[in-house]
C-alpha cells in the first residue's frame, strides 16, 4: 500500500525475493496497518466530536459498496446453487469491509484537510453532493487524466533504460482476455482502487504535515517514504529511483495544488494504461475489448474538459479578427 496507488506491470519473476525486496514488503505491511489503524483512531476521534463530513462519508461508502456488488455480478459466474449463496455472501462481506475502511479513511481525513488544505477538496465535496457537471470537477479530472498519462510516459521512460541494463519483459495482466465481463471487471476494479489508494496517499501526507508541521518538508519526507519501497524492490535502483521520486514529486504537488479528485483521475488513468495488454493492431479479437478501456481514459479527460469550460465557447469570435 505505501508503495502508491499505482500498480505497475509485474515483471518476469527471478529465482525468488531479494532481502530488500523482503524488506520492501515488510514496509508496505508496516505502513498499510499505520494507515489502517490510525485512521480508525482519528475517524472515532473525530466522530465523536461531531466533526467530519458525515453525509459526504456515507454516500462515498454506499457507492462503493454498489460498485462492488456490480464488480461481483460481472465477474461471477452464478447458478442456482447453495454455493452461488456463499460467493454472494462473501462479496457482500468484502463490499462491506471496502466501505467501512474507506469511510473510515474520509471521516480521518475530512475536518484537518478542510481547516488546513481546504482547497483540496472543494472539487471532492461537490462531486459527493452530486454536482457532476461543475467546472472546478472538470477541471481536476482533466489535469488528473493528462498526469495519468505523465506518469505512464515517464514510468516506460525509465523501463526503456532497464531493458538496456538487462531487465526482464513486463507481463501485463491477461484478465481482460476472458471476455467483455472481465474487460468491465478490470475498469470497476481501477475505479475502486483509485479512491482506496488516493485517500490512504493523502493519510499518510496528512499525517506527516501534523508531525513535521511545514508543508513542503512533508511533502518531501512523503516522496522519499514512498519511494523507498520501490527503491529496496529495484534491480536496478539507479535508474528506478530517480524515476519514482519524480512521480511521487509530481503526484505530492498535484494533491496539494488540485486536491483529490485530479488524483484520483491520475491513477485510475495510470492504473489502465499500465495494465491493459492493448494493441492497434485490430485483428486480434481483443483488441477492441483493451481500446473500449483506454478509450474511457479519453472520455473521462474528454468530460473534464467539456465541463471545465462551463458552457464558455472554446473558441471566441476575437480570435480570429
Amino acid at each position: 500500500m505505501l508503495s502508491g496507488p499505482w500498480t505497475t506491470p509485474t515483471r518476469m519473476p527471478g529465482p525468488g525475493p531479494t532481502g530488500s525486496e523482503k524488506a520492501a514488503q515488510i514496509f508496505d505491511v508496516g505502513f498499510a496497518l499505520l494507515i489502517v489503524f490510525g485512521a480508525a483512531w482519528l475517524a472515532i476521534r473525530n466522530y465523536r466530536r461531531g466533526k467530519g463530513d458525515r453525509r459526504g462519508a456515507l454516500r462515498l461508502a454506499v457507492a462503493v459498496f454498489l460498485l462492488e456488488m456490480v464488480l461481483f455480478i460481472v465477474r461471477a459466474h452464478l447458478s442456482l446453487s447453495t454455493s452461488s449463496l456463499d460467493l454472494l455472501a462473501y462479496a457482500v462481506s468484502s463490499g462491506l469491509l471496502v466501505s467501512a475502511v474507506l469511510w473510515t479513511l474520509y471521516m480521518a481525513l475530512e475536518p484537518y484537510v478542510r481547516s488546513k488544505w481546504p482547497q483540496t477538496i472543494v472539487s471532492w465535496s461537490r462531486l459527493l453532493a452530486g454536482n457532476w457537471r461543475d467546472p472546478l470537477v472538470g477541471r481536476d479530472l482533466l489535469f488528473g487524466s493528462v498526469l495519468g498519462v505523465v506518469w505512464v510516459l515517464v514510468y516506460f521512460c525509465g523501463y526503456t533504460f532497464d531493458i538496456r541494463v538487462g531487465e526482464s519483459p513486463l507481463l501485463p495482466p491477461t484478465d481482460i482476455l476472458e471476455g467483455t465481463h472481465a474487460t468491465l471487471g478490470i475498469w470497476l476494479t481501477n475505479i475502486v482502487g483509485a479512491m482506496f489508494g488516493v485517500l490512504s496517499f493523502f493519510f499518510i501526507l496528512v499525517l506527516l504535515r501534523v508531525l513535521v508541521r511545514n508543508r513542503w518538508l512533508a511533502a518531501g519526507l512523503f516522496v522519499l517514504l514512498y519511494s523507498l519501497p520501490k527503491f529496496l524492490a529495484s534491480h536496478h535502483p539507479a535508474i528506478d529511483l530517480p524515476v519514482w521520486i519524480l512521480i511521487y514529486t509530481i503526484a505530492a504537488f498535484a494533491v496539494v495544488r488540485f486536491g483529490l479528485i485530479a488524483l484520483a483521475a491520475a491513477v485510475f488513468t495510470a492504473n489502465v494504461l499500465l495494465n491493459l495488454p492493448f494493441t492497434l493492431d485490430f485483428s486480434k479479437w481483443y483488441a477492441g475489448q483493451s481500446m473500449a478501456v483506454v478509450l474511457s481514459c479519453a472520455v473521462l479527460a474528454g468530460w473534464g474538459f467539456y465541463t471545465a469550460l462551463a458552457g464558455r465557447p472554446l473558441f471566441t469570435g476575437e480570435l480570429f479578427d
